[in-house]
């Protein structure tokens, strides 16, 4: 038998990505609860019921930022990590520029390198009325 100060609890097993992750996932869970306990149909209620919905709609982004973050340090667990890949979608920072053939984010082309080739597409693009921003 192990001595028990070898024996490691699986809290203790997480990485701080996971803990993070798994305490805002309790913290998201329990304002669902509140919010499903709260009836609706008491007018007291309703505004507190309205900055609750607000807190979760945060709280959401909190944890999706969490999942990208625990994604790109290898800290997500078994099944989790192809879940997050899948709903992944790069963010739009500048404008869509013709790059080989493809509309790409000017942004994208800058962080690659290749800022040169973003700033000549960039000019032509608003020249020509081309370009959108995102």
């Amino acid at each position: 038998m192990p001595d028990s100060a070898d024996i490691q609890t699986a809290s203790q097993l997480l990485t701080p990505e996971q803990t993070e992750l798994n305490d805002a996932h309790e913290k998201l869970a329990g304002m669902r609860s509140a919010l499903d306990a709260c009836p609706a149909d008491i007018e007291a209620l309703a505004k507190g019921r309205a900055r609750l919905a607000e807190k979760i709609a945060r709280q959401e982004g909190v944890v999706q930022e969490l999942l990208t973050k625990a994604l790109g340090s290898g800290s997500l667990g078994a099944g989790e990590a192809e879940d997050v890949r899948r709903s992944w979608s790069p963010k739009v920072e500048g404008l869509s520029v013709p790059f080989a053939g493809t509309m790409v984010d000017s942004e994208l082309l800058k962080a690659a390198g290749l800022g040169e080739t973003a700033g000549e597409e960039e000019e032509v693009g608003v020249l020509d009325g081309k370009a959108g921003s995102h």
